[in-house]
């Protein structure tokens, strides 16, 4: 095999800025969807969020982890969504 812990390192660095860029992107989207949504917080848009996402996890990957996680990426797209409209991310 050409894998070597450098090797893997890097493509681990790689994943890591990849997935940085994704969260980037999903922060710029939820800007834009503030603009169609009459508050901050849309608990059932979460929980559908969350119902789409636990089936895509492996699993080496804990169902609760990957919750928790999206919980925490729309807590953080909420507090920015809140930050530029001037309304308080927990708002329903």
């Amino acid at each position: 095999s050409d894998l070597n812990l450098e090797s893997v390192r890097e493509q681990i660095n790689e994943i890591d800025s990849e997935l940085v860029k994704l969260l980037n992107r999903r922060a710029e989207l939820a800007l834009e969807v503030r603009k169609f949504k009459p508050r901050v917080l849309d608990k059932e848009r979460e929980k559908q969020v969350i119902e789409n996402v636990l089936p895509l996890a492996s699993d080496l990957l804990d169902k609760a982890f990957i919750q928790e996680m999206f919980e925490n990426i729309m807590t953080e797209c909420r507090r920015i969504q809140a930050n530029e409209y001037g309304d308080d991310a927990n708002f329903e």
